[in-house]
């Protein structure tokens, strides 16, 4: 067992590189790292249905994904474009130059959908959520 005093290095499987990367968030020690909580934390515990949606709030919604289609705007700019609904609405999803979600998003099945509630094209939707299957699906 290290002493909390040990330099991180002293760790297994932390080389060089990734000594000098933990040494940027003034992590030398090891108990420097096991006291570095992360600055930020999503909580999608909150469940909305989509038609008590509002704008900028952080929710999860779980609902069937019903399409996904890749697009490309006048201005070049590829967009993966998805479909998603519940008993109450539907809403629309959008992800910026991620067209390989098309394949990897299977349309029919329920996902839970987390994220932050926007206006894209002056209309709520989700950018960039995200999805995961649920045992139901």
């Amino acid at each position: 067992m290290l002493p909390l005093s040990s330099p991180v290095g002293s760790v297994p499987k932390i080389g060089p590189k990734y000594k000098a990367l933990l040494k940027n968030l003034e992590i030398e020690t090891v108990e420097d790292f096991l006291y570095h909580f992360p600055f930020r934390y999503d909580d999608y515990s909150k469940k909305t249905l989509i038609n008590e949606l509002k704008e900028g709030e952080t929710v999860t919604v779980i609902g069937v994904l019903d399409s996904v289609e890749n697009i490309y705007t006048k201005n070049g700019k590829r967009l993966t474009i998805g479909k998603f609904s519940d008993e109450t609405g539907k809403i629309q999803l959008v992800w910026f130059n991620q067209h390989y979600l098309k394949k990897s998003l299977i349309t029919g099945i329920q996902y839970s959908l987390s994220g932050k509630v926007t206006s894209f094209s002056n209309k709520v939707c989700f950018i960039t959520p995200e999805l995961e299957p649920t045992k139901e699906g």
